[in-house]
């Protein structure tokens, strides 16, 4: 079984490359998505190589109780979901 954990966990004001550093030294294995990259999946592999980690999971979250929402949604999630890949 991997393990990841969610980068939200460490200070925001601290670089998100210590950051990937740290979450590998202690022993997980993957993080969770981070937003702040969305758009620029090829740098945030990267990052993600570099530090020994992969990519474990993602996070939308999506009015999906407002019908005149739910195309914007879907294409959101959709945009998500390719970024995650």
């Amino acid at each position: 079984m991997r393990v990841g954990v969610s980068h939200l966990q460490w200070p925001a004001d601290r670089p998100f490359d210590q950051i990937l550093a740290e979450i590998a030294d202690i022993g997980f294995l993957g993080v969770e998505g981070a937003r702040e990259y969305f758009g620029q999946s090829a740098d945030l592999r990267t990052l993600l190589a570099d530090a020994g980690l992969q990519m474990t999971a993602g996070t939308y979250a999506a009015n999906w109780f407002d019908k005149e929402w739910k195309s914007r949604e879907l294409d959101g999630l959709r945009s998500s979901a390719e970024f995650y890949a």
